[in-house]
């Protein structure tokens, strides 16, 4: 039961790799001339990934491309935390000014469901994002709401595929595929993802859709370690089917930095 859950979370999080504006964090292991089963990189995989960074603050310079080519900026803050083994995370958008001041909060919660609230400064009021809304695009991204969730999904199979070479870098290659794919919360047929052997941080990840053709890559463009914590610092997510793309480039992070609950409420949310 314990591995079940386990690869249900692999798969929760291949997707929270998206939203993590894909801020992934990770702590290395001495992976080289260990031999892993598909579920023990899945373990380590998940043991060592959240969405967002652990009491932590960072800025972000998300670009969007649109299908015909043309570029648009916006600069988004994201505040992390975890009380209790539960994360909660405050994404605050501070530019241009038509997205200035709307935020996103996204918790975790004991029995395993996300609750996500938005907050728009024109409508002066914070929604919940639930049912249908959550397959919609998280403020015009390549990105669903549903990317940014860990709602529980049914069991998979895992299958490590032959390990390969990527840009120089060892990688494990995991396929993960739902058994139940007529399940309404499954959003994707099928995921591959390319897991750096030093940091167990997904290089590149495809997602499929339910008819198993290649929807979204999620690629990192640059990986470094800062104080002991490997981060993706430049992240690409491109729509195939739609022909678009959404860079994620972290412009500066800061580690152990004192937050409070209170921080992360929908008062809060609101600047209230």
């Amino acid at each position: 039961m314990k591995q079940v859950r386990r690869r249900q979370t692999f798969v929760r999080h291949l997707r929270r790799d998206l939203a993590i504006f894909l801020v992934t964090l990770v702590l290395g292991f001495p992976a080289f001339g260990q031999e892993y089963t598909a579920t023990q990189i899945i373990d380590k995989s998940v043991n060592n990934n959240t969405l967002g960074v652990k009491n932590a603050v960072m800025n972000v310079i998300l670009t969007l491309t649109s299908k015909r080519g043309s570029t648009r900026q916006r600069q988004i803050e994201i505040r992390s935390m975890e009380i209790k083994k539960l994360n909660k995370t405050l994404v605050r958008f501070h530019a241009p000014a038509d997205v200035a001041g709307t935020g996103f909060l996204r918790l975790d919660t004991e029995d395993g469901d996300d609750e996500q609230y938005l907050f728009l400064p024109a409508l002066g009021k914070v929604k919940r994002i639930s049912g249908s809304q959550r397959n919609q695009r998280f403020m015009g991204t390549d990105l669903t709401y549903a990317d940014l969730e860990s709602r529980e999904l049914k069991d998979v199979n895992a299958k490590r595929l032959p390990d390969v070479e990527m840009a120089g870098k060892l990688v494990y290659v995991i396929e993960a595929i739902p058994k139940n794919l007529d399940d309404k919360d499954v959003q994707y047929g099928k995921t591959i993802s390319w897991i750096h052997k030093k940091s167990f941080v997904p290089l590149k990840t495809e997602f499929y859709d339910k008819n198993l053709r290649l929807l979204k890559k999620l690629t990192v463009r640059k990986l470094e370690k800062k104080n002991g914590n490997w981060i993706a610092m430049d992240s690409v997510v491109t729509n195939v089917q739609r022909k678009t793309k959404t860079r994620l480039q972290i412009q500066d992070v800061q580690f152990d930095v004192k937050l409070g609950a209170n921080e992360f409420t929908q008062r809060a949310l609101s600047g209230g």
